[in-house]
């Protein structure tokens, strides 16, 4: 059986002037992700899981940073501060059962808004899914929550409301594998289930 694809590789990128790494969530972040949590405003947590969440144990820090890379994509953005890595935004996406879509979700610190981090993580998570031959990415997210659908829309992702004032989905259809060159020629053109995707839970709604 092939190998997945790696995730994407550690690089650096600013936002608001400031370098930060984006990298893959791995073994020892689970402190920077429990601070993470608890840097979230109840609106936000609301918003992320559609009830009250008032901590996130080590336990559960220890599984969403723990993942299986060849399946799952936990992906961090880290600013560098005086006592360590900070933890400001986490994307990530969970296979669905049929092992084909996946179900996306992230959320950005509160301070670190409108710099760009929210489609910098949804960019990255696209290619990492075409990469490894994906038919689709969706996440259900809050009708209100129209900065967040504003993302998902400028990305190419499809509209579909679940609900009356409840929850949208958003689907963005992969690209197609190509199909081989032929000789001589160019190739031919071509809440409320929550996955673990967010800080508390499984892959869930991008919030």
């Amino acid at each position: 059986m092939t190998a997945a694809p790696p995730g994407p590789p550690e690089r650096d990128a600013k936002f608001g002037g400031v370098r930060h790494v984006l990298r893959p969530l791995h073994r020892g972040d689970e402190e920077c992700l429990r601070a993470f949590f608890r840097s979230h405003t109840p609106e936000t947590v609301y918003e992320r899981y559609g009830y009250p969440v008032s901590e996130m144990s080590f336990d559960r820090a220890f599984q969403l940073v723990n993942i299986d890379p060849a399946r799952d994509c936990a992906l961090g953005i880290f600013e560098s501060g005086p006592g360590g890595d900070v933890l400001d935004a986490v994307g990530r996406y969970c296979l669905d059962a049929d092992g084909r879509n996946a179900e996306l979700a992230f959320v950005v610190r509160e301070s670190k808004r409108n710099l760009g981090m929210a489609s910098f993580l949804l960019r990255t998570l696209i290619q990492t899914a075409r990469a490894r031959s994906l038919r689709s990415l969706w996440a259900q997210v809050s009708a209100g929550n129209g900065p967040m659908i504003a993302v998902f829309r400028r990305h190419g992702f499809a509209f579909s409301p679940l609900e009356p004032g409840g929850e949208v989905k958003l689907t963005l259809a992969l690209a197609a594998a190509r199909p081989a060159a032929r000789a001589g020629g160019p190739p031919a053109a071509g809440r409320r289930r929550r996955p673990a995707a967010g800080p508390v839970d499984p892959p869930s709604a991008a919030r």
